[in-house]
């Protein structure tokens, strides 16, 4: 009588399928889960700007004027130095203002994706009306906010 032996382990064919079926699930779920992150960018973006349009509706409240045309807020620093208790939370984004609107009785704030990240181009605004716009921006066709 033979003894007979039982082999153990996985087969060169066994593996390959396994690292084959992997692959095709990370092909699938990697756009998603960037999508994912990008679209969370945009939603931080628009918070910082909801908290930017506060301390502008907070300075109007106590000078009876927001920052007129002549004031420089064309940069995220400008900003944060007017604004002390501001400090955007995504790094994502510049923020500024839009001088061509900006008057004692308007203004229109703006955050623009950076090269750099996956919202590039993409622009976010609000103003003193609390009209909200997105534009350029491949997550939202509608121009609404997220």
């Amino acid at each position: 009588m033979r003894a007979q032996h039982t082999y153990k382990g996985f087969t060169l064919i066994e593996m390959m399928i396994v690292v084959a079926l992997i692959a095709i699930l990370a092909g699938i779920s990697l756009p998603a889960y960037n999508n994912y992150v990008n679209r969370s960018k945009i939603k931080i973006a628009q918070s910082d700007l909801v908290a930017l349009s506060l301390n502008y509706a907070n300075e109007y409240q106590r000078t009876f004027a927001y920052p007129a045309a002549g004031v420089d807020l064309s940069t995220t620093t400008k900003l944060k130095e007017r604004y002390k208790g501001w400090s955007p939370a995504s790094e994502d984004f510049d923020f500024k203002t839009d001088s061509t609107v900006a008057s004692k009785t308007t203004y229109k704030v703006i955050a623009v994706g950076k090269s750099t990240s996956g919202v590039a181009g993409c622009e976010i605004s609000i103003n003193q009306l609390n009209d909200r716009a997105i534009s350029s921006c491949s997550y939202s066709s509608s121009g609404n906010w997220l």
